[in-house]
């Protein structure tokens, strides 16, 4: 059965949304993507699937760099030498594409020559050494066929965040990385409602969620996180079928704090941003890793757009499963 997409026709999105690497947005099957998708949605869909990739799955800002490097650490037998390449060309991101469509900047400048993981980011993920890791912001509905359709079955690692923290992460990383030039109680309008890309929060985490007792899927939340980060190493070992020792656990949480995150090149996705400014694709100063707390305090939610949320967090998750 042929996709529908249906444009999403939104003020806050065309006046503070769209720029030269996308146009407009579109809805498919419930869920909000850039209308980059529709050129790419053949190879989503036909993209060759193994039984043993390593997939990362989850909404944007909600711990995935994080995770990522948790993952390569433990399958590369924690060879930090190694880790010092840029994560995104380590673990690479198969719906690049949709957040960033470069055809009318190479068009403009003649010399922009982005790295290959992100020039031509699908062929890329599936030329990796196997098992490949893979990273996608994408509903389980969305995923390759090979997968919604049961033909294959690879480790997917989900990780979800409370939602308020989510979107404030994700105002700060879209006005950073996405070009994003309206304000927050906009965002959140835009968050709560579905329209901002890989949203609706809800449809996508509980997708996921609704799966978690499968064998080959791993549901982790950022606070878990953030709580016990040792033991979420161990959980997430066992699952890879890694045996790992408690020193390389020390040594990992280590290199996974907060502090050296930051301050590590390799994740911090610095060269990234100022590669995007340098072609004005860009104009804002901040962090790719911003703060990373849990129930954070900022001045942006107010007691009115917190009571929104709660509201909305009460409608989509009664029972609070979740813990939200």
């Amino acid at each position: 059965m042929d996709l529908v997409c249906k444009p999403i026709v939104d003020d806050v999105l065309n006046d503070h949304f769209t720029n030269v690497f996308r146009s407009g947005y579109i809805s498919v099957k419930g869920t909000t993507l850039t209308d980059n998708y529709q050129k790419i949605r053949a190879d989503i869909d036909n993209f060759l699937v193994y039984d043993d990739d390593i997939w990362i799955c989850s909404l944007p800002k909600t711990g995935t760099t994080w995770t990522q490097e948790m993952i390569w650490m433990i399958v590369n037998g924690f060879d930090f030498k190694e880790a010092q390449k840029c994560i995104t060309e380590r673990f690479p991101f198969l719906d690049y594409p949709i957040i960033f469509d470069y055809k009318n900047v190479y068009e403009k400048y003649s010399e922009f020559n982005p790295p290959k993981q992100f020039a031509n980011a699908i062929s890329f993920v599936s030329k990796q050494k196997r098992p490949r890791l893979i990273k996608t912001h994408l509903p389980w509905d969305l995923l390759p066929k090979d997968i919604c359709d049961g033909r294959k079955h690879p480790k997917i690692v989900y990780i979800t965040r409370n939602p308020i923290d989510t979107c404030v992460s994700y105002f700060h990383h879209c006005k950073l990385i996405e070009g994003y030039r309206g304000n927050f109680t906009e965002f959140s309008n835009l968050f709560l409602s579905g329209k901002l890309c890989y949203t609706p929060y809800w449809n996508n985490v509980l997708q996921y969620w609704n799966r978690r007792n499968e064998s080959n899927v791993l549901f982790l939340k950022f606070e878990d996180l953030k709580r016990d980060l040792p033991n979420t190493i161990r959980n997430v070992a066992k699952f890879l079928s890694k045996k790992v020792t408690e020193e390389q656990i020390k040594l990992l949480s280590h290199h996974l704090s907060f502090e050296n995150m930051k301050k590590n090149k390799s994740v911090n996705y610095e060269e990234f941003v100022q590669f995007h400014k340098k072609y004005k694709l860009v104009n804002c100063e901040g962090s790719f890793i911003r703060s990373g707390k849990v129930g954070e305090k900022c001045s942006e939610v107010t007691q009115s757009i917190k009571e929104q949320f709660d509201l909305w967090i009460q409608q989509h998750a009664p029972n609070n499963e979740l813990g939200y």
